[in-house]
């Protein structure tokens, strides 16, 4: 699992996660739309991180983890549509 100091850093730098995805301009810039989705992932992230401390054991633990997993999910389906649609391939 990603440490929370990690996903704040890409709260503030959004290439530390574009650039290994691939996600950044030929010139190595982060576009604009990008950036967002890299920083709301950082958010939901560190939000679904605390959740997940806070919550007691049994079923609000287990809730816990679907919602983090399903969202796992969808941040790949929507970084695969970012790059698709943002990026110079």
């Amino acid at each position: 699992m990603k440490s929370r100091a990690t996903k704040r850093a890409i709260i503030v730098s959004p290439k530390l996660l574009a650039k290994p995805c691939k996600l950044t301009r030929s010139d190595g810039a982060v576009p604009p739309g990008v950036a967002t989705v890299i920083r709301a992932v950082g958010v939901r992230d560190v939000a679904s991180g605390l959740v997940l401390t806070a919550a007691p054991s049994g079923a609000a633990l287990r809730a816990a983890v679907v919602v983090w997993v399903v969202s796992d999910f969808g941040d790949a389906v929507v970084m695969d549509r970012v790059w698709l649609l943002t990026v110079d391939h």
